[in-house]
Order: structure tokens, then sequence, then C-alpha cells
């Protein structure tokens, strides 16, 4: 068993080292050919009516090889840094970054030993907030209105808001073919986040030329910066037609 954990040395949105004493590492102790360390961790989730749903995860921090069973041979030290972050110190300390953890969230974490056959007795858990991180792409991006001059822009929240969502940004190119322009913002390029998780966000962009061709652009923002663009490609219409319709 892993007698002390002593925390998160390091947190950030996606990742976060761990620090710990290093077990004895003889057969006895650990009632077998010992491996390493078995991480396993959870989300913490308050709020049901998120439908969220996210499974126990379990990370395998190889230390000896078993084919070196009975030489008293370890592992290459290198392949355990590079696939895990992990470092075994001199001074019987075990380090481990964990990468690839979700943004913005509650985590438990347990930690075990474990021998060529099983895992041993889990630690206490040990809580982690991860930090905010840039959100997901935009869903659900449509042109709900075309006019010569005028694009509406229509679009759900990100799936992964990854944080607390503060803003839209818009921007677009023109396109002649597979020629792309220089990005451009229209005046009103910030959009607030308002409203609960299923709520319809739509924006007017205005300042465009008839019947040209853009590509309009959208990225949702948390504290920790702008996430992936979502973008869609639309006309505007003919300087004789109010709205996009048939006769125009």
């Amino acid at each position: 068993m892993v007698n002390e954990t002593t925390g998160k040395q390091e947190v950030y949105s996606e990742n976060a080292t761990f620090v710990w004493n290093a077990v004895d590492e003889s057969e006895a102790e650990t009632q077998g050919f010992f491996r390493g360390y078995m991480i396993e961790y959870k989300k913490n989730i308050k709020d049901d009516s998120t439908n969220e749903r996210f499974d126990t995860r379990t990370v395998y921090i190889v230390i000896r090889d078993v084919k070196k069973e009975g030489t008293g041979s370890v592992a290459d030290r290198r392949l355990v840094e590079n696939e895990h972050g992990a470092v075994e110190h001199d001074d019987g300390r075990v380090s481990v970054t964990l990468t690839h953890l979700p943004p913005n969230s509650d985590l438990d974490f347990r930690i075990a030993v474990i021998n060529k056959r099983r895992y041993g007795t889990l630690s206490a858990p040990l809580n982690v907030i991860t930090k905010e991180g840039v959100p997901g792409p935009v869903q659900q991006l449509v042109i709900s209105e075309n006019g010569p001059t005028h694009i509406r822009l229509s679009w759900m929240k990100p799936l992964e808001p990854n944080g607390v969502l503060i803003r839209y940004q818009i921007g677009y190119k023109t396109l002649n073919g597979l020629q792309l322009g220089p990005l451009q913002y229209p005046d009103s390029r910030f959009v607030p986040d308002e409203g609960g998780a299923s709520a319809k966000i739509s924006a007017k962009v205005t300042g465009l030329k008839p019947m040209q061709m853009y590509r309009f652009y959208v990225w949702a923002y948390t504290a920790a910066g702008p996430g992936s663009e979502y973008f869609i490609d639309d006309s505007t219409v003919s300087a004789g037609c109010k709205y996009h319709s048939v006769a125009c």
C-alpha cells in the first residue's frame, strides 16, 4: 500500500503532478513481483441535471519489467518518463505527471501498488480541482437569415465548455472559389454568453457586400482564452432582395 501521498505539486487545466513515498519493492512486501503503481481517478459530478457521464479511469505506471523477474533489474526509467511523466527519485520519492485530464473538474485520485497479478489496497482519495481550459467548438452553427449586406448567425454552446463561458467572438473572410481573403471582424465582434446550457445564441453581422460568398467563424471564450473555431460558408443575397428567398 502507498503509505503517504504528499499531494498535488502542480495542477493545470489538463495535467497534474503527484509525489509520494516509494514502497519497499521486495516480494515479501508486495506479495509478488513488484511492477509499479496504478492511479485511479474519477470525476465528482454534483449537478445531475447535466446528464454528464465520466467513468472511472485508470493509469498504470510500470516501473519494473515482468521479463526481468528474478533478475532484480528495473525497466528503463526513460520509458516510464516518456509515457507517463513519472520519475522515481533517488531519495525514495516517486513523481508522476498525469496528462489529458478534464479541465475545470473536481477529481478524486487513489494510488495502489501493482504486482504481476493484481493491485493492492487503494490509498485514501486525494482531491484535485483542475483549472479552467479553453472551450471546445460551438455546436450547430447555422445561417438563420441572409440579407444583401448582413448575415445572422445562430449557434449552441460548446459541448465541452471546460470552464465558465464568458463570450463568443465572430470573424469572417471573403471566399472567391478556393481563395480566402484576410480575416475581418464586425463592429460587434464579441457576443456575451447568456442563458442556460441549451440556449441558442444569435448575432447579426453587418457591413457585408451583396452577392458575396463568405466564411464565418465563431470562437467561444473562457478566462483561459478562445477555443477551437467553428466555421460555415454562405453568401449574401442581391441588393434587390430584403432577405434570402426562392424569388431572389
